[in-house]
């Protein structure tokens, strides 16, 4: 086979063909700060700004926000021209008098290597205002931004007063936001589940809030991540004011666990003497495996192309996931060779789901990551940045596939699909059919929905 040949079929493997990017960073950072009451400004020459504000986020037409783009122009480009930038950022923080503004670049901007972190100080020191950037460049996707504009907040809220005991535990929930949770429901969902778990909703990163909600974030007990959007700010809010996290997304089954893990988590951190930082305390790390193999046609596939971690994530080292989704997460589900039930999502709403189905169905599920930029997160056996070419292949093995409909594209005409729309995917395609599954109703309908499609005799087992 020719170089030529080679080359053209590795770029094919590559290409989105069928799909579209996810959601970018710099829409991810956009996402996290909207209702902050603070000013993001993009810098970029025009078409950003739009692209997020009309396909991405759905509160745009109904919720005040102070989201811009610097429209950048070939001279400022070419001759870079910061002066007209500065310029133009103070007149309008003067005007607005933000909470803080973020400046981040787009592609162009990070090509040339504006130096917006000078450009940011000088803003703070002539307004008065906090000014910061972030290292984004519209070449990653939404979480990325997302973890990095909550963990640059967390350092930043100011401490509260002290905690002070009381009946009910307090827990910051990091990593909510409308491109992957739905914006219907998906608070007073959460507020439920604390409500039901003996605790209450301290602050919740960062969707139905405010900025004066999230300052008071180092008063609570613990936090719970729900997205890999939000364990940045977790490790932040450790760090800073010793509040022990756990990760997990309240999904039916996983409600009960979920909730006792807080209560420990949080005892523990309460009985420490010396340091709240030392590892000792924290629960015991998982050590996750699953049944499910990948076949022998896709692993080819995906060994022809290794996707590294981001540099961001590979010093990531402790995870906690509590100690009673172990058995959820490696259970012996069906047949380690049997067609599977595939869910295709956001790493740790995916991960809580497929827990969730097994411990309500006893089905165990491949997870298909796209965004995974955090391995250590997953079982081991996920499958990562698969290319279209991969996951064609992966779908002729599949029994059942729960993604959002953009997937359904790639599917076997005779493959049975269950929508999860993800808005950070799809954007507002899909915002009528969206999923609360934070909601015990809505997790009861899929799963009767996915016994009825893929029932599980197809597994070698009868449906319960």
């Amino acid at each position: 086979m020719s170089l030529m040949k080679k080359s053209a079929q590795k770029a094919r493997a590559q290409a989105c063909c069928l799909l579209p990017t996810y959601s970018a960073d710099t829409f991810g950072v956009c996402s996290a700060l909207f209702e902050l009451g603070g000013m993001v400004v993009i810098h970029d020459p025009s078409g950003c700004n739009s692209t997020y504000t009309t396909h991405d986020e759905p509160r745009w037409y109904d919720t005040d926000s102070l989201i811009f783009i610097s429209a950048m122009n070939e001279y400022d480009a070419i001759l870079g021209r910061d002066d007209r930038l500065l310029q133009n950022l103070i007149d309008t923080v003067r005007a607005e008098r933000p909470r803080f503004l973020c400046l981040i670049p787009s592609q162009i901007a990070y090509l040339i290597a504006t130096d917006l972190q000078a450009i940011a100080r000088a803003v703070e020191r002539t307004t008065g205002v906090p000014s910061f950037t972030l290292p984004t460049n519209s070449m990653h996707d939404a979480e990325r931004g997302i973890y990095l504009a909550l963990e640059e907040i967390a350092r930043r809220i100011p401490p509260s007063s002290a905690r002070t005991g009381g009946s009910r535990l307090r827990v910051n929930v990091l990593g909510v936001t409308p491109l992957d949770f739905p914006l219907a429901g998906t608070r007073q969902s959460l507020a439920d589940f604390l409500v039901q778990a003996d605790a209450t909703l301290q602050s919740c990163w960062a969707m139905d809030c405010t900025y004066e909600e999230l300052c008071t974030a180092a008063a609570a007990d613990v936090s719970l991540v729900v997205s890999y959007g939000g364990l940045g700010a977790a490790r932040v809010l450790q760090e800073r004011f010793g509040i022990p996290y756990v990760i997990g997304a309240p999904i039916g089954p996983l409600k009960a666990p979920l909730a006792d893990a807080l209560h420990e988590v949080a005892h523990h951190a309460a009985r420490r003497a010396s340091s709240r930082r030392s590892d000792s305390d924290t629960p015991t790390r998982l050590s996750m495996t699953t049944t499910i193999t990948t076949p022998p046609n896709v692993q080819q596939i995906l060994n022809t192309k290794k996707y590294p971690a981001d540099k961001s994530a590979s010093s990531e080292k402790e995870y906690i996931w509590p100690q009673a989704l172990l058995p959820l997460m490696h259970a012996e589900g069906s047949a380690p060779n049997a067609p599977a039930t595939c869910i295709i999502g956001e790493s740790i709403f995916a991960a809580s789901l497929a827990a969730a189905l097994q411990a309500a169905d006893g089905r165990n599920a491949r997870l298909i990551v796209p965004t995974a930029h955090a391995p250590q997160l997953l079982p081991p056996g996920t499958i990562t940045c698969p290319s279209e070419t991969a996951l064609i292949a992966m779908l002729a093995d599949t029994a059942v596939l729960l993604a959002d409909p953009l997937y359904q594209a790639l599917c076997p005409p005779d493959l049975p699909f269950l929508p999860l729309p993800h808005t950070a995917c799809s954007g507002r395609l899909y915002e009528a059919q969206q999923r609360n599954l934070l909601d015990d109703a809505a997790f009861s309908a899929l799963l009767k929905e996915l016994r009825y499609k893929a029932p599980l005799q197809n597994y070698g087992k009868e449906s319960p």
